[in-house]
């Protein structure tokens, strides 16, 4: 992963609970618009997704986004548009910007400022 960061969560037996990534710029400009986040495969067990790991997960990735780059200044966060839940979660904490058709579906990309996104994350710590 050259344009960004990875991770893999374990719960307490190491079984894997959830993985979260994010690159720095847009594919589409060959990743020279550092200030946008995109995040990208995250994904948590059932169980967790309603919980204060879940939460946790998404602190970890906005502290590395800000780690990865200071000037960040908007997230995005694309999902599947025929997905109830991440559409859902993700109006929550951020506008939808675009839909875009690829070869996995029509995909809803949500967009939100940095600063709002870490502000969402650090309200439950």
């Amino acid at each position: 992963m050259e344009q960004g960061r990875g991770a893999i969560l374990l719960d307490g037996k190491s079984r894997v609970i959830g993985i979260g990534c994010f690159v720095l710029g847009l594919e589409a400009n060959r990743f020279m618009n550092k200030e946008i986040a995109v995040l990208g495969n995250c994904y948590f067990v059932e169980e967790y997704r309603n919980n204060r790991t879940f939460v946790r997960g998404l602190q970890v990735l906005a502290d590395q986004i800000r780690d990865a780059n200071r000037d960040v200044q908007e997230v995005r966060i694309p999902t599947a548009a025929d997905n109830a839940y991440t559409n859902r979660l993700y109006r929550k904490l951020a506008t939808k910007h675009h839909s875009i058709e690829s070869s996995y579906g029509t995909i809803n990309v949500y967009s939100t400022p940095f600063t709002a996104f870490a502000g969402f994350c650090s309200r439950f710590r």
